[in-house]
């Protein structure tokens, strides 16, 4: 779901799955997940479907390969929101076919808005045709796109949902593009007429980032959320 590293512990579940485990190593995740490639919309279970009140909260952040591949002053401002709830509203509709989807454009406005402020979101552009590319526009010509390029879901029970994606993020608007690969893995539980979840965010260098070479290839920041989704509107 989120491309400006909100996207942001609950118990790991005690069947521990493969994406589970992952979560559970924070923050010595190395290396990227091998994941297929992804085609279409990310379907979620039925009990997603609807509007939710979503509370997400940094619980925790790594630097695993330490300060001298990292950009610190980023680090230093996520610091800053180390356990403060952040708010947001999401929502979950049927497509075509009456799967249970996400709202891209709504979620992701939702999303900046709560991070970046109202006023300073000017809009965001998902395609119908394009799901896995997300264009968002923000005051002072800055511009950030988020390309899904890979990704793995699974149900190892009925009231759990998991999934893995693997994105490629550009932000221009300043003198040096900010370019990186990020991953996210979410634990999903259904809990009553809630959800609850955990993520863990791995930001990865991109190739053309000086420090690349020296990351070796594993994750540089890690961090850990968690997420309570409570009912809006049916």
């Amino acid at each position: 779901m989120l491309w400006i590293l909100l996207l942001l512990s609950w118990t790991v579940p005690v069947a521990a799955t493969p994406l589970a485990e992952r979560v559970r190593a924070f923050p010595a995740v190395g290396e990227a997940l091998n994941l297929a490639a992804a085609r279409g919309e990310l379907v979620y279970p039925d009990w997603f479907a609807g509007t939710w009140r979503v509370r997400t909260t940094l619980a925790d952040l790594a630097a695993p390969q330490g300060e001298t591949v990292i950009n610190r002053q980023a680090f230093a401002a996520s610091q800053t929101l180390k356990g403060k709830p952040v708010d947001f509203q999401a929502r979950f509709v049927r497509n075509r076919r009456q799967q249970v989807v996400a709202d891209l454009a709504f979620n992701n406005r939702s999303i900046a808005e709560a991070y970046f402020g109202r006023a300073n979101v000017l809009g965001v552009e998902v395609r119908p045709d394009e799901p896995n590319r997300q264009v968002i526009a923000l005051k002072g010509d800055r511009r950030g796109e988020l390309v899904t390029l890979r990704r793995h879901s699974e149900k190892p029970a009925a009231n759990r949902f998991e999934v893995a994606e693997f994105y490629q993020q550009t932000f221009t608007g300043s003198r040096v593009p900010n370019l990186r690969a990020i991953e996210t893995v979410t634990l999903y539980t259904r809990q009553g007429a809630g959800i609850t979840a955990e993520q863990i965010t791995a930001v990865y260098l991109d190739p053309r980032d000086p420090a690349y070479f020296d990351a070796k290839g594993r994750a540089v920041t890690v961090y850990r959320y968690r997420l309570e989704f409570n009912r809006s509107i049916p």
